[in-house]
């Protein structure tokens, strides 16, 4: 993605935001991409767009003196869960545009309408296997770890998925309660291997990421590393969550900050990485509102 496509993205959730009442949110969006077109020396020329930004922040400030910021977030109806999926889809296959819909939800929380998205996306899926992951992230996230079961459970019982990606499947979720230090019975695989052409997981050549540990250079955790559970996965880009009370840890993550020591634990070990931040999300209801959840993007 292009500078001026990141800042048109930013400015695009920044309206969301302040349309639907999230007022601090809509500023963070405004704050950082006039953050982008000030340091870019093609953007910054574009003296209108800056003026208008600012004036917008303006805005946003004498609105947010006005209201009590400790109000819970307001409820989501359907028509704005819609207008977030479709708003927050980029890509023109719609099989991508449509998982990008349901992240999205899942980044602000609203699991229930996520799960109900990624199902019916799992119905002529050509990744299957990467949906099915997804859905397995987000009832970790929003339920007791058996609903990951459960749901593992019936996929066992029907045809979706052939031998070779229930067992695969099985790995995955058995490795992602073994990194939570969760101990469920995972149901075993009964029958022979399929006989599948080679490579028919190719789609999942991406190493899938059950946690990470970042050592931080700057901040409160300045010298630290501190290690976090990933909810959400799409290909190399990892999502982790940082709690409502970790403040100034919430402020060290910004759009482009370079990563230069991960650590990433996978079923095949633990392998070092680096990454850069690519995206921040205030989540707005669930289990983990008011927390953020910071996308990154890990180097190939």
């Amino acid at each position: 993605m292009s500078e001026q496509e990141h800042v048109k993205k930013l400015l695009k959730e920044a309206v969301i935001y302040k349309k639907q009442g999230l007022f601090p949110q809509s500023k963070t969006k405004f704050s950082e991409a006039l953050d982008i077109m000030t340091k870019s020396e093609a953007l910054r020329t574009n003296e209108n767009l800056i003026t208008a930004i600012k004036d917008k922040l303006r805005d946003l400030d004498e609105t947010i003196q006005d209201v009590d910021e400790s109000a819970e977030a307001p409820e989501l109806s359907n028509e704005v869960q819609e207008l977030i999926k479709k708003s927050f889809s980029f890509s023109k296959d719609k099989e991508a545009a449509a998982i990008e819909g349901a992240m999205a939800l899942a980044k602000f929380g609203q699991y229930d309408k996520a799960l109900d998205e990624f199902n019916q996306i799992l119905e002529y899926a050509t990744l299957p296997v990467m949906i099915a992951k997804n859905i397995i992230r987000c009832h970790l996230s929003k339920s007791p770890p058996q609903a990951a079961v459960d749901q593992f459970t019936t996929w066992v019982g029907g045809d979706r998925f052939s031998n070779e990606e229930l067992k695969h499947l099985r790995e995955f979720l058995e490795n992602l309660l073994d990194s939570r230090g969760i101990h469920l019975v995972v149901p075993e695989i009964s029958g022979g291997d399929d006989i599948t052409d080679e490579g028919s997981l190719d789609e999942d050549e991406e190493i899938d990421i059950a946690s990470i540990s970042i050592r931080f250079d700057n901040g409160p955790r300045k010298g630290q590393a501190l290690e976090f559970n990933v909810d959400l996965q799409s290909k190399n880009t990892v999502s982790i969550v940082i709690p409502a009370n970790e403040k100034g840890l919430v402020q060290v993550f910004k759009h482009g900050m370079r990563l230069a020591e991960i650590q990433c634990f996978s079923p095949i070990g633990l392998f070092p990485n680096s990454g850069t931040v690519s995206g921040k999300t205030k989540v707005l209801q669930g289990p983990n509102q008011g927390a953020f959840m910071v996308d990154i993007k890990l180097d190939e």
